[in-house]
């Protein structure tokens, strides 16, 4: 800017029609040039689209896959990136628990949801157990800033509803003398005839409560029931005989990751019909929350899965009563279905990330990314430089015209010095006077007049 300025000054002693217009076109011909050529040739930070592929977990009905998702396999991997395993509702469990306590938000009704290892990325929606890849097997090179792709899952949804003619129960059971803790079996039939018995222990009658899945569907479209049942005058009695249905639908998610903030954004794209993996996912993640409600169900104290129910569900009676009393028949059963699927999706992504990691079963999709670049100046610079640059040859054209080829032109020529340095002290209309007096005096000089 002070170069405009400065050679506005120096060259405005020459213009031959010294008013304010004149001046001012000068002046923008002088440093508008400067300021579009510079805005054309910077350059600007901005991406390239490129082409890759990821490796995804694959759950073909494989020998391996049906053994190694057996209730007794023990399968476990620990790297630097974390620890995978197919049994997460013994080796995860806790943080399974507080992800499922933290699910519900009284800002935004769902919390963003970290992975169950180490890569660092977090999920801003509801992971539906994909995206494990992500900081896994995504070594792109060069890194890029952001990248796509799709990966078939399942979508877990989860419904839950008051069933008052639940058959399912808690039962005492004969103690030793001796023993402090009281001793309950589960009974009673699912909504799908199927049973569900396991041993609960609780301090006193007022502390258990256990959660009971089916470990098959009870239909072909692949829905299975989860169970609560407490004792009577319990902390968690208004779980009692409450009934979730879990349906498992195959769906093509879209998975995007931004690689610069470590972030991952799932999106249900599509149902899928007639995928293998399905029934097999489907029911390792139930029978692994099943017995997650083994673990967590009872306890000496209290039942640690029946609190991250009622964190969830007071949270829920908050956002919906606005802070005033509200049944909890009306927030539970919407409370205790975020939390579900919050648990079933920790377990599909436990899951997928054993499959990929303990047994390398997987297969590649297509990537689009969005890799780091640079270009040469701005779109709207460049048009503008080129129409500039368009409209100085018009007019020297004319000039040339104008002047028969230059023969007419003013002796001042902006490029020379010595007339660079005249006009500056000459200022305004008296730049041309002086510098043609200074010419013939010079002359003179030369040829010897006086």
């Amino acid at each position: 800017m002070l170069g405009c300025v400065s050679l506005l000054r120096t060259s405005i002693g020459y213009l031959t029609q010294p008013n304010l217009l004149a001046k001012i076109g000068f002046f923008i011909l002088s440093c508008v040039p400067a300021a579009i050529w510079s805005g054309a040739f910077t350059p600007v930070a901005t991406t390239r689209s490129l082409v890759s592929t990821i490796p995804v977990p694959s759950y073909n009905e494989t020998w391996s896959l049906r053994h190694v998702w057996d209730d007794n396999a023990n399968y476990t991997k620990i790297t630097p990136q974390g620890e995978f395993t197919f049994v997460p509702h013994f080796r995860q469990e806790g943080a399974i628990i507080d992800r499922a306590k933290s699910t519900i938000t009284p800002e935004s009704g769902i919390a963003s949801q970290s992975k169950l290892d180490r890569t660092g990325y977090t999920y801003l929606t509801r992971s539906y157990g994909v995206g494990s890849s992500v900081g896994l097997a995504d070594g792109f090179q060069p890194t890029p800033k952001a990248y796509r792709y799709s990966e078939i899952g399942v979508h877990a949804t989860v419904e839950c509803l008051y069933n008052y003619s639940s058959q399912y129960h808690l039962q005492r059971e004969d103690k030793p003398a001796h023993w402090s803790l009281n001793v309950y079996n589960t009974n009673g039939a699912f909504p799908n005839h199927g049973t569900s018995v396991f041993a609960a222990t609780a301090l006193d009658d007022k502390e258990a409560c256990v959660m009971g899945t089916t470990s098959e569907p009870a239909n072909e479209q692949g829905t299975y029931y989860a169970v609560f049942t407490t004792l009577p005058n319990s902390t968690y009695e208004f779980l009692d005989k409450l009934q979730c249905q879990i349906f498992y639908e195959t769906t093509v998610f879209d998975v995007a990751v931004n690689v610069t903030n470590h972030t991952i954004e799932v999106r249900p794209n599509q149902t899928l019909a007639g995928w293998e993996g399905r029934v097999p996912l489907a029911r390792a993640a139930t029978r692994r929350l099943n017995m997650q409600g083994k673990v967590f169900g009872a306890t000496q104290w209290k039942s640690l899965l029946c609190d991250t129910f009622l964190t969830n569900v007071a949270t829920i009676q908050s956002l919906q009563s606005g802070g005033s009393s509200t049944s909890r028949n009306d927030s539970t059963p919407y409370g205790i279905a975020l939390t579900l699927q919050s648990m079933v999706d920790s377990m599909l992504r436990a899951l997928s990330a054993a499959q990929l990691v303990v047994l390398g079963e997987s297969y590649n999709v297509t990537v689009g990314l969005e890799s780091p670049a640079y270009r040469i100046g701005t779109s709207g610079y460049v048009l503008a430089n080129f129409i500039l640059n368009g409209v100085v040859t018009v007019f020297v054209l004319a000039e040339t015209l104008r002047t028969r080829v230059w023969r007419d032109a003013p002796e001042f020529n902006p490029m020379d010095v010595e007339h660079i340095i005249s006009a500056s002290l000459a200022g305004n209309s008296h730049g041309p006077r002086l510098f043609r007096q200074s010419r013939l005096e010079g002359e003179h000089a030369v040829l010897g007049y006086s």
